[in-house]
């Protein structure tokens, strides 16, 4: 979500894809059904009924934290997830 909003870049993304690799950690998610685990966003406390705050990365070692995703964003990236992609 970070590099679709520009808070991140698509090299600084590769370097921390391949330091996961390195540490045999998980570099892959499928989600069954994307509607529901969008829902499912709205059970953390860390969501209002409207909002859902999320803390993204701007770069190695710095975040923002933000609830001013637009659903669009958010389906956009959870699709790219979807298990019928």
């Amino acid at each position: 979500m970070a590099i679709k909003m520009n808070l991140m870049s698509e090299k600084e993304a590769l370097r921390v894809k391949a330091l996961l690799q390195k540490y045999a950690l998980p570099i892959n998610y499928v989600i069954e059904d994307v509607k529901a685990f969008y829902e499912a966003f709205f059970l953390d406390k860390k969501s209002s009924d409207s909002a859902i705050t999320f803390i993204l990365p701007l770069g190695i070692g710095d975040v923002v934290i933000t609830d001013k995703v637009d659903t669009g964003t958010i389906m956009c990236v959870l699709n790219k997830f979807g298990k019928n992609k």
